[in-house]
């Protein structure tokens, strides 16, 4: 038996949107439901998230961070050399930089869908 014919309808409803669909062998899509939520994801009616002014504020605040983050870590780096001091500093910062990065873009994303659905 194929792996559509395995499931019962009832066991794939069961696990809600965690299971969309079961793939037999030919990965053809077996539910109604999961064909009906690609065709809605698929869509270009929606309106864009993401812009190339988004990106180039989000990276100009981030280099921003990385010149703020590197000018404070640097007093705390035990070593007296200075360029040791700013390679450490400049190491540490990149990694919250990328967290900061991370967190600025998701933030952005989130407030420009929440502002399209309230219209």
């Amino acid at each position: 038996p194929t792996r559509a014919e395995r499931f019962e309808p009832s066991s794939v409803e069961s696990f809600g949107l965690l299971t969309l669909a079961v793939l037999d062998h030919d990965f053809r899509l077996t539910s109604n439901r999961a064909k009906h939520f690609l065709r809605i994801a698929m869509t270009d009616d929606q309106p864009k998230l993401v812009s190339r002014i988004g990106i180039l504020v989000d990276l100009g605040v981030t280099a921003v961070f990385f010149l703020f983050m590197w000018s404070v870590l640097g007093p705390h780096v035990p070593s007296d050399d200075p360029t040791t001091i700013g390679w450490v500093a400049a190491y540490t910062s990149l990694c919250l930089t990328g967290v900061f990065w991370l967190s600025a873009s998701m933030f952005r994303v989130t407030l420009v869908h929440y502002l399209h659905s309230k219209k």
